[in-house]
């Protein structure tokens, strides 16, 4: 076998061996050779792999490289644009250059993401523009009628709401004509329209009949020829299974007469102070935009004595449910009457409102909430007044 030694410091490999040539010849080959000489092509060899490791290690770091620059820099870029869009910039498209299929289409669809909100945050703008325009026209005052009080409001449950209401005070001069005034007014004249739904659409039907409601009351119009020729445009300009249930009224302070006319709007309740009794209006006609409604259509005659309550309430406001599902229903809406009969107008409204508030339970509304209170004050009232 191989045997290693060392000879003046140096490492040698040897190897002998005996070779009989015939019974009498035979003679030892011995071979002696220096490690280094051994390991020399071993250590070109391992030169040369340790040479190869090191360029393909180089080769394969710059294909990284390369391929790094071309996911991550397109990626970089559509990172910056989220973050412009998270702060609101939405000026500037993404500008994405990139050779892959995948990254063509996530550049895309956020260009399209950007696009879209831009559309968004206009349809905001012009919601909001459409909110301030509907809630300028719901009236701020309400006439100073002696003798009585009156509270009035809507809450939209989205930005805009598909209910709207009206209160106007009136004076008929000596040639029939009729003004508008807030000062003692001989006539009051009330409106609360509700149109299906909630939103921008019902928003614009509840919105012309209060614009139409106003025209007739210029014009002087007895109620029921008001009802009659608001019906008949809503005919010709609602499509598609939508209606107006709206309830007109007319106060007249001399006599302390409301007339009513209820189309489809239901229920209307007059609280009576007297005997703590709650008289149900029932629906003069259907809603408004569906059948012809006649003109010989007979409204309803309420005479209101000393601390009577008109109570106009939306079905937003008796059908409010809470989280259980459970609606506010009427009943409750009476109990609080009961107990709270004596508070002024406004009050007995915030009352409503937050009694509503309250059963909600914090789930959000789904429908419009509008009331008109309406109430004849004693005199004990009027004198604290």
């Amino acid at each position: 076998d191989p045997v290693r030694f060392e000879h003046d410091e140096d490492k040698w490999w040897g190897q002998g061996k005996w070779i009989r040539l015939d019974d009498i010849r035979e003679f030892w080959v011995g071979v002696i050779v220096p490690e280094s000489a051994l390991l020399a092509p071993f250590r070109q060899i391992g030169f040369l792999l340790i040479f190869a490791a090191l360029l393909i290690s180089a080769l394969a770091l710059q294909r990284a490289a390369s391929l790094s620059r071309r996911y991550s820099r397109p990626i970089g870029e559509l990172a910056q644009q989220s973050l412009r869009i998270s702060e609101g910039s939405l000026d500037e498209p993404a500008q994405v250059h990139s050779s892959l299929r995948e990254l063509r289409l996530l550049a895309e669809a956020h260009e399209k993401m950007r696009l879209g909100l831009i559309r968004l945050l206009q349809l905001k703008g012009d919601l909001e523009i459409a909110r301030q325009i509907q809630q300028q026209t719901f009236p701020w005052r309400f006439p100073d009628i002696r003798g009585y009080e009156i509270a009035a409001g809507s809450i939209p449950a989205d930005a805009t709401g598909g209910d709207t209401f009206d209160v106007v005070g009136t004076q008929r001069e000596e040639d029939g004509r009729c003004t508008l005034t807030d000062h003692s007014p001989g006539e009051v004249q009330f409106l609360l329209a509700d149109a299906t739904g909630h939103g921008v659409g019902p928003s614009l039907t509840a919105t012309q009949v209060r614009a139409m409601f106003r025209m007739a009351v210029r014009l002087a119009q007895p109620l029921v020829d008001q009802v009659f020729h608001i019906n008949a445009q809503l005919q010709a300009d609602t499509h598609g299974g939508r209606f107006v249930t709206a309830w007109f009224a007319r106060l007249d302070t001399a006599v302390h007469v409301l007339t009513v006319f209820s189309a489809g709007q239901a229920p209307v309740y007059v609280f009576r102070a007297a005997t703590g009794d709650f008289e149900h209006l029932s629906a003069n006609s259907p809603p408004m935009g569906i059948v012809d409604i006649a003109r010989e259509a007979a409204a309803t005659t309420v005479h209101l004595m000393p601390g009577d309550i008109a109570l106009i309430l939306s079905d937003g406001i008796y059908e409010a449910r809470n989280r259980s599902g459970d609606a506010l229903g009427e009943e409750r809406v009476q109990q609080w009457i009961l107990k709270n009969h004596d508070r002024p107008a406004n009050e007995i409204l915030l009352g409503i409102k937050s009694m509503v508030e309250n059963h909600l339970e914090g789930h959000p509304a789904v429908d419009d909430q509008t009331g008109i209170i309406l109430k004849r004050i004693t005199s004990s009232q009027a004198q604290n007044a």
